[in-house]
């Protein structure tokens, strides 16, 4: 607010900074029912750290696990992996040797997922193994005819 050339300055409850009032801050009353005032920096600071997606990363585990049994539940597949095997994930894909970044929300070729060492077979313990994306999708439609043939045809070159 501007009277005259006077800007108003106030003082952010977080940083302690003495800022010009100008759209610059955020006016609050939390829960404990006292009135504060909060600088757009210190605001956009704290919608970062509770955004949907941090709250979810942080609990990827659990998101991951519950995803993939209501998965199999519509599917009709025996799903009877515990959550400790979601949460003790290898810290890299056995088959390229890349760092696995789990992230809920983004699929990248380094995002782990689980493969069934038998395609048909149920989800349990004995048929899964942890590894990447992009490990998964070539493992998932060729065949191993396929496979020799490109490994082949990148050798010439």
């Amino acid at each position: 607010m501007t009277i005259k050339g006077y800007r108003m300055k106030q003082k952010c409850c977080r940083c302690k900074q003495v800022k010009i009032k100008l759209g610059n801050f955020k006016e609050t009353w939390p829960r404990s029912g006292t009135f504060k005032r909060i600088c757009n920096t210190c605001k956009r600071k704290e919608w970062d750290h509770n955004s949907y997606e941090n709250r979810l990363n942080k609990n990827w585990a659990k998101v991951r696990w519950s995803a993939k049994k209501a998965v199999c539940k519509t599917k009709g597949i025996k799903f009877d992996l515990p959550l400790s095997f979601f949460e003790e994930l290898p810290s890299k894909c056995p088959v390229f040797g890349w760092a696995l970044e789990p992230k809920v929300n983004r699929i990248k070729a380094r995002t782990p997922t689980i493969d069934r060492i038998n395609p048909k077979g149920d989800y349990i313990l004995n048929n899964c193994v942890w590894m990447s994306w992009r490990a998964n999708k070539l493992k998932s439609d060729a065949t191993l005819q396929e496979v020799e043939a490109l490994y082949n045809y990148l050798k010439k070159e």
